[in-house]
């Protein structure tokens, strides 16, 4: 009996030994997967860094490419030559800068948007000269139009901030004797404006918009912002 003993302990020193040294690999592959999966991790956020930079080198190639196809358009397909030109494709320039005159209708705040979209801003009149290329521009257009909606553009000028403070776009006020002599004057009463009319919508009339006239360049009129009108973007030419 004490030798089936000595056996049996024997077997299980011996099973006891292999266990021992089965648990020591399984430590040490345990200690290697978890050095693995901590060096995955390192490099799942260096890919991760990696991508969001290329994300951003994408969308900055993207825009440029996008300004690239507005500025220097393809003018043979064949060869893939490009032209370039210091204003976008139909638009106007004038003094260093590019127009947008468009050919559908919103109200003021979408037109805003949009002009933004398109890379400028709703127009900021600065000048007479300005003014006078502007309307003279307008009037080209809209030749044969016979309802002011169809003659009218949004610009850049508004009060709905503060009633009567007109500002543009950009936050600069209107500068009163400059600017103001662009007011124009109401046909049926002989009123100047602008005016704040409040019949067709209470809120009143805070948005600014141009309305072409022959032999007058005094052709702004304030409206109600909800209004449709065309529009005139402005954004700062590639060569001036």
């Amino acid at each position: 009996m004490s030798h089936l003993l000595h056996i049996a302990v024997s077997n299980f020193r011996t099973k006891n030994l292999e266990l021992q040294s089965q648990y020591s690999e399984l430590e040490k592959n345990l200690t290697n997967i978890s050095a693995t999966v901590s060096n995955l991790t390192v490099e799942r956020k260096q890919i991760q860094y990696r991508y969001s930079e290329l994300e951003k080198n994408y969308s900055n190639i993207s825009e440029k490419y996008s300004a690239l196809d507005q500025y220097c358009p393809v003018t043979d397909n064949s060869s893939k030559e490009r032209v370039c030109k210091a204003c976008p494709q139909n638009w106007e320039q004038f003094n260093g800068k590019c127009y947008y005159f468009s050919t559908d209708r919103m109200n003021w705040n979408s037109s805003r948007h949009n002009c933004t979209s398109l890379g400028g801003h709703l127009v900021i009149i600065e000048s007479d000269g300005e003014q006078r290329f502007l309307s003279d521009k307008a009037l080209i257009i809209t030749q044969g139009a016979y309802r002011y909606e169809d003659k009218s553009y949004w610009i850049g000028l508004t009060d709905a901030v503060t009633e009567g403070t007109w500002l543009w776009v950009d936050g600069t006020p209107l500068i009163g004797n400059v600017q103001a002599k662009f007011w124009g004057t109401r046909t049926h009463d002989g009123g100047k404006e602008p005016d704040n009319y409040k019949r067709d919508d209470p809120a009143g009339e805070d948005c600014a918009r141009l309305e072409t006239k022959k032999n007058s360049y005094a052709i702004w009129f304030d409206s109600s912002c909800k209004n449709l009108y065309k529009r005139i973007c402005e954004t700062k030419a590639l060569i001036a």
